[in-house]
């Protein structure tokens, strides 16, 4: 009996660190994971799905879409938890890379935002 309460114990204190790095408090654009730096909107990207945020030289966010391309986004605030509390309009990334967005009351996910820009053909149709 001893013996599964040291090996419980072991077990806990190796667990313990593990979960801590999973849950770092990330509130700001430049603590999130995997984000592009110096993108500009409309330029080139490689869609992957998930963590799609950029951030322009100024600073702005911007999302790769499935246009392959980047496009102006509401600002990125950091990591947070699906249908975790928020207010106001912002965008924030899930743990796992997806995109989420603020509805005023809880954060969502806003992958469909990914497919709803699309590429702006080169050349008008001509009219007769």
């Amino acid at each position: 009996m001893a013996m599964y309460a040291s090996v419980a114990a072991a077990l806990t204190f190796v667990a313990t660190p593990a979960i801590a790095v999973v849950s770092p408090s990330c509130d700001d654009a430049h603590c999130v994971p995997y984000v592009a730096h110096n993108v500009t909107a409309g330029a080139w990207c490689a869609f992957r799905g998930a963590y799609v945020f950029g951030l322009d030289h100024a600073g702005n966010t911007l999302l790769c879409t499935s246009a392959n391309s980047w496009f102006g986004s509401a600002p990125l605030i950091g990591v947070r938890l699906l249908s975790s509390p928020c207010d106001g309009m912002a965008v924030a990334q899930a743990p796992d890379g997806m995109p989420l967005a603020c509805n005023a009351r809880s954060w969502i996910d806003d992958s469909a935002e990914l497919y709803t820009h699309q590429a702006i053909p080169m050349f008008a149709p001509i009219l007769d």
